[in-house]
């Protein structure tokens, strides 16, 4: 039963992150190019994220039985290191870093809009934000 919730949750943590903001927003996106198009750039999306999810689901299984210490995790990190070597490491570092600050950004940019709306100057709404944001960053 316990590892039935683990897997359970470990699938919502995979799910919430392949369907984020972004992702929703992606048909509304590409609807402007037309049917076709669409439908093909969103089935293209599916693919990379579905080959992603195989990916990932891979490298879990074959770590699973391993002995797990505090130095020694299962995050992408560690499953790329393992996976590739440092090279491989450093890209999904990279690239995860590039994700988590592309994301920062656009939620920084649609609430400033929003306060800016409210006749609050952008770059005002921006300071603001990113401030209010990092009250919640740990020191």
């Amino acid at each position: 039963a316990m590892d039935f919730l683990q897997d359970l949750s470990a699938a919502a943590l995979v799910t919430g992150t392949a369907i984020g903001g972004g992702f929703l927003a992606l048909p509304h996106a590409v609807a402007p190019a037309g049917f076709l198009p669409s439908a093909a750039v969103m089935t293209l999306c599916w693919l990379v994220l579905l080959v992603q999810a195989y990916l990932c689901i891979d490298l879990i299984c074959v770590t699973r039985n391993e002995p797990c210490s505090q130095a020694s995790n299962r995050g992408y990190w560690t499953l790329a290191r393992r996976a590739g070597g440092v090279p491989a490491q450093i890209l999904v570092g990279t690239i995860f870093l590039c994700l988590v600050v592309a994301t920062l950004v656009s939620q920084i940019a649609k609430i400033a809009e929003i306060l800016a709306s409210c006749s609050i100057p952008y770059w005002a709404a921006c300071a603001a934000t990113a401030g209010i944001f990092t009250l919640f960053t740990p020191a």
